[in-house]
């Protein structure tokens, strides 16, 4: 089972023989037993039918990152625009627990994060008390997301925001500290609104 993500243009919301057109992406995290559908246009265009608009419609999908790419036609300035949109998409299960070998900072993402928002998925081999801290660049304490405790093993994921630790837009280091083992990735904010 995994994750399968589609786009496609659609007219389901004008009728029979409009040429209005949304851009829609069809998302299962079943391995395809069900799908949810959501329109990802910000409006509908005026599609030509002389043109085969759907040739130049593409999405790529890595470890729940999602960039779709579609083109839009302005019938009024007969003009065509090439769009692009990511998303974000968190996978449940990041790595089992398997693969940890002590502690194991495995994601943080999105990564930039255009609106502040972060996610640090990691997992744990065993019970162990951990501590998680965000350093500026230059090294510079700025504050710690997790003050040392003690966390049962397996998966987590904590949702964090710039906001709640006084981050503004800059590239910052997030480092993961417990028994002898220290993990660092670097996180870059580009805007804390």
């Amino acid at each position: 089972k995994g994750y399968i993500y589609i786009v496609f243009y659609d007219r389901r919301n004008f009728s029979i023989n409009s040429t209005h057109t949304e851009l829609y992406m069809a998302t299962s995290k079943d391995g395809g037993e069900t799908f949810t559908n959501e329109k990802i246009s910000d409006s509908f265009f005026v599609s030509n039918d002389n043109i085969f608009a759907g040739d130049y419609i593409n999405i790529t999908a890595y470890n729940g990152h999602v960039h779709a790419i579609w083109t839009e036609e302005d019938s009024a300035k007969q003009t065509t625009r090439i769009v692009t949109r990511g998303f974000y998409f968190p996978v449940d299960t990041i790595h089992s627990v398997a693969n940890c070998n002590g502690i194991h900072f495995s994601n943080l993402y999105p990564n930039p994060s255009y609106d502040g928002n972060f996610n640090l998925a990691y997992c744990l081999e065993e019970d162990k008390e951990i501590e998680i801290k965000i350093f500026s660049i230059d090294g510079k304490l700025m504050n710690k997301i997790s003050k040392s405790t003690l966390l049962t093993k397996g998966n987590h994921l904590l949702h964090s925001a710039a906001s709640d630790f006084d981050l503004t837009s800059g590239v910052y280091l997030v480092q993961f500290i417990g028994e002898g083992i220290s993990e660092t990735k670097k996180l870059t904010i580009i805007n804390t609104n």
